[in-house]
């Protein structure tokens, strides 16, 4: 009888791991990245460590993801949205104080009709990657 693999993670690594690149460069901002539910491991409970850690900037990848988050944490840490704006987000964004990466001119004139909340610029740098 053989037993599925599992994989065991430890908050206290990640928040270990975070700390450690934060003090890389104190001067930057450290984010962190919990989209799809922080790949699997749980987004509220891996955000709070890192919270605890000292992190305060996160990033997801969709609106839904924000306002999620923005529930478990709180109104304190700052909130990305990666995949830019969609027009029936803009309420869950504005409603959740997420602020949204816009990486298109579609992105940018929709946000301006919007006339939304402040937002982040992602300039395509050759990898195609948000």
């Amino acid at each position: 009888m053989s037993s599925l693999p599992r994989a065991t993670v430890h908050l206290s690594g990640i928040a270990h791991n975070w700390r450690a690149l934060d003090r890389l460069h104190p001067g930057a901002t450290t984010a962190a990245v919990v989209k799809a539910n922080a790949y699997g491991l749980g987004a509220g409970p891996v955000a709070k460590a890192l919270e605890a850690a000292g992190c305060d900037t996160f990033f997801v990848a969709y609106a839904e993801e924000g306002a999620a988050l923005r529930k478990a944490l709180g109104a304190g840490p700052r909130i990305f949205v990666l995949n830019g704006p969609a027009a029936r987000d803009i309420r869950l964004i504005r409603g959740n104080n997420l602020t949204v990466v816009l990486s298109s001119e579609a992105h940018v004139e929709m946000w301006r009709r919007a006339r939304t909340l402040p937002c982040a610029l992602h300039f395509d740098t050759g990898m195609n990657r948000l």
